[in-house]
């Protein structure tokens, strides 16, 4: 069962607000990663800066991660319930369609562990895999 918006803001200790709620409440229903473009065009009345504000607070808190399509676009998917401002546990592969431009999220794809060399330390990391999708194919 999916949380409601207001619980899942809740959880991640930030105020509940209408077009919070409702930025969650597309998150949740699309099938697929989506651009703050595409989302700006649902949330109607929403302006393009809180819009912003709010995909950054939502993925600082660990409610939304980010992916960059082939053409440089960043798309948004909620992030896994265990996922919180400390530690993102979103480390899969995301698929971009190079036929429909729909980008997802394989969960159960993860990729390896990297061996970095000594000194180096990670900040964030993406798995895109370019490519046709079963509904393109």
């Amino acid at each position: 069962m999916k949380t409601s918006p207001a619980d899942l803001l809740k959880s991640h200790d930030l105020r509940v607000t209408e077009v919070r709620k409702s930025c969650i409440r597309h998150l949740q229903k699309s099938s697929s990663a989506i651009s703050s473009t595409e989302l700006e065009k649902e949330l109607k009345g929403v302006d393009r800066i809180t819009l912003y504000r709010t995909l950054i607070s939502f993925e600082e808190s660990g409610i939304v991660h980010h992916s960059i399509d082939a053409a440089g676009q960043k798309k948004y998917a909620l992030c896994a319930d265990s996922c919180d401002s400390h530690k993102h546990h979103d480390n899969h592969i995301h698929f971009h369609c190079n036929s429909c431009g729909e980008s997802e999220c394989l969960d159960d794809q993860t990729p390896t562990n990297l061996k970095l060399p000594k000194g180096y330390q990670v900040k964030d990391v993406q798995f895109n895999v370019m490519g046709i999708c079963s509904n393109c194919n």
